[in-house]
């Protein structure tokens, strides 16, 4: 409980998140499992559950609170390994890519066979970009973390908006944990163009070369539209 004097007001706080993830619901029914991650606080409280739906003609949302969060089970498997990573910019077709615009989107497939901690309340335990190796100014990607369908909090990814980027090599490193608390990290290098010049090509190859019949081009843009950011094309000889 947290009271605010200035408006002579009281709230009652929220828990941290254990886990957010998707289900499909089929015949107005659906079901999901997690596992709840090692360094959450197992004091035999009530949580709360809510659950969004929606489809193309109405949503909803309903909750409860008629739980308790507790107990361990003693026949759960450590893998002793981290989550899997994988990082992309703009686009997740191809994990080479690595020009960008200012403005642009980081995305990060996360996945691991005993479950992601997702909850961001253990110390040292959060979804975090680091970039530059700047440790003083890191970015908590908790929130925005979406779980896959039905995965059971063993996949999903992040998506982060960056804006205004100043032109420039970067480097950025990801850190996430499992449930057991097994650490991660993956880093990636990207550059930053000035939108301002229209479509900028580098990295222009082609294989094979010489070629007698066919060959294909591989270049890097950062065209952020319908194109692919690594794009391969194949030109035939007459």
């Amino acid at each position: 409980m947290q009271y605010f004097p200035e408006m002579d007001y009281s709230v009652k706080l929220q828990g941290g998140l254990i886990f957010k993830g998707r289900s499909t619901v089929t015949d107005g029914e659906f079901s999901t499992e997690f596992v709840v991650p090692k360094d959450i606080s197992y004091e035999n409280k009530l949580g709360k559950i809510t659950a969004y739906f929606f489809n193309d003609s109405f949503d909803g949302v309903g909750t409860t609170n008629d739980f308790t969060v507790g107990g361990t089970d003693s026949t759960a498997v450590n893998d002793k390994n981290g989550p899997d990573i994988k990082i992309f910019f703009d686009n997740d077709n191809f994990q080479d890519a690595y020009l960008v615009n200012p403005d642009f989107t980081l995305i990060v497939k996360l996945n691991d066979q005993t479950g992601l901690n997702t909850t961001g309340t253990g110390i040292g335990h959060k979804l975090e970009a680091i970039l530059n190796d700047d440790l003083t100014n890191t970015i908590d990607l908790t929130n925005y973390f979406i779980g896959e369908s039905n995965s059971g909090g063993k996949s999903g990814e992040i998506k982060y908006k960056f804006l205004e980027m100043e032109p420039g090599d970067y480097k950025i490193k990801i850190k996430a944990w499992d449930v057991f608390n097994n650490y991660s990290s993956q880093e990636s290098y990207f550059t930053v163009v000035s939108s301002d010049k229209g479509i900028v090509i580098r990295d222009v190859y082609n294989y094979p070369n010489p070629f007698s019949s066919s060959t294909t081009f591989t270049f890097q843009h950062n065209f952020d539209g319908a194109s692919l950011y690594n794009y391969r094309k194949t030109y035939k000889s007459n």
